[in-house]
């Protein structure tokens, strides 16, 4: 999930304006949060890990937070980002898998390259900006009531089938033309 480099690229930023990190989790083994921990403690990362809350705890951590930041390892389609924007919480992510295609980059948050010092900058960039991440916040919640609600997402697969299937009937009567052309020479 990427947990780690979140962990390093906190680091980059000065103790005194470092934000704390909470990360929460629906399971991880005592060894991964061992191994979390122990980087977060080597590099002076204040670190606290919640597993298995209920969703009515996530919203209300969701609504507290000041900024959520995502770097899962590509990652194919990232829930947790469109979560936390549907709460008005701007999001700085790596620029890969599913953070490229929620994450809209200078409105509802920042995609960066997975380096660690890029990332820490762009988090640095909203944290402290209080008027940025209320105009943000307000971005976050318009962009998932008007792109990624249910009917949104219908309509844009039923736009999808309905391409492919005009594709197909495309294919079949090119094919038939061609056949039929051929026969008549």
């Amino acid at each position: 999930k990427g947990y780690d480099f979140v962990v390093r690229a906190l680091a980059h930023i000065p103790t005194k304006v470092r934000p704390k990190l909470l990360i929460v989790t629906n399971g991880g083994s005592h060894t991964w949060k061992s191994y979390i921990q122990q980087i977060a403690d080597r590099l002076g990362v204040e670190l606290s890990v919640k597993t298995m809350i209920s969703d009515n705890e996530l919203v209300d951590l969701y609504n507290r937070a000041r900024l959520f930041v995502y770097a899962p390892y590509l990652e194919p389609f990232g829930l947790a980002p469109l979560e936390a924007m549907a709460c008005g919480t701007p999001v700085v992510a790596v620029k890969e898998g599913g953070g490229r295609e929620s994450v809209v980059d200078g409105e509802t948050g920042l995609l960066t390259e997975r380096d660690e010092q890029t990332f820490a900058a762009a988090v640095m960039e909203v944290f402290p900006n209080i008027q940025r991440i209320n105009r943000m916040g307000e971005a976050c919640v318009d962009t998932v009531r008007s792109f990624w609600t249910l009917e949104h997402a219908t309509r844009r697969l039923m736009t999808h089938l309905d391409r492919a299937r005009l594709s197909q009937i495309n294919y079949c009567r090119n094919t038939i033309t061609n056949h039929n052309a051929t026969n008549e020479s």
